[in-house]
């Protein structure tokens, strides 16, 4: 079976679920972009399979996008307005 690599955004928060989800269906491996590779959420997460790879980066950073989407065959994003607020989440959206 082909595996097929996902980068995750926003995986050590509200989408922990998914990544969890994507890893136990068997066709997929993950790399969730964190901004601490050795906060306890990133830790768990990293715990549950060797199909899970942590990143450090921020999803504003485009440069961290790039080498987080290397070898990626595709991308679930999930981006939190609330905490980097409005202005910066357009910004990141026009990027």
């Amino acid at each position: 079976m082909t595996v097929s690599t996902i980068l995750v955004i926003g995986g050590t928060g509200a989408q922990r679920m998914t990544v969890r989800g994507l890893v136990f269906d068997g066709r997929y491996a993950v790399k969730v972009l964190a901004r601490d590779t050795q906060s306890p959420r990133a830790q768990k997460l990293a715990s549950i399979s060797s199909k899970v790879e942590i990143l450090e980066g921020l999803f504003t950073s485009e440069v961290d996008l790039i080498n987080g989407l290397q070898g990626s065959q595709g991308s679930f994003l999930n981006i939190d307005g609330f905490t980097i607020g409005e202005k910066a989440e357009m910004m990141a959206k026009a990027g």
